[in-house]
């Protein structure tokens, strides 16, 4: 769910709850990814139909709203270090965020926008150790490949 740019807060509780009738029925969802809408060098920040990016605030209520509303039908909430940075990324793994993404490689959205999108899968895991965490790295189906 792309956020944070022009929809209100009750679009995205609605949009949470589309999507958990929509996993009753099919449980067809692995993870959900809430991704924050980076604004620089997009048409609705050159058109001033959005001039700032969302608080981390606002970030983190996604987070923790996504987690009590899937609760049970839906556990893995992912959280994006790199729409987040690396620092909040650890907070909203700390307040409803189960899963740290964004070890892809060709990463383009994001580095478009100017924001950072390296990093080592050895600094995810120390990210991960440092708020108490025990790090491993998984596939696309949520099976472990290694433990740190």
């Amino acid at each position: 769910m792309l956020y944070g740019h022009v929809e209100k807060p009750e679009h995205v509780i609605d949009h949470l709850i589309k999507l958990r009738e929509l996993q009753k029925k099919t449980h067809g969802f692995i993870t959900f990814i809430p991704l924050k809408f980076s604004l620089d060098h997009t048409e609705l920040e050159k058109e001033h139909h959005v001039t700032h990016e969302c608080s981390s605030i606002y970030d983190l209520k996604v987070i923790a709203l996504s987690r009590l509303m899937l609760a049970g039908q839906l556990n893995n909430i992912s959280v994006y270090w790199v729409a987040f940075g690396k620092k909040l990324a650890q907070v909203a793994l700390a307040n409803g965020g189960s899963d740290l993404v964004g070890t892809a490689f060709s990463e383009e959205i994001y580095r478009a926008a100017g924001k950072p999108t390296n990093s080592s899968v050895l600094e995810l895991a120390n990210m991960v150790k440092e708020i108490g965490r025990s790090p491993a790295q998984r596939d696309t189906f949520f099976n472990i490949l290694q433990k740190f």
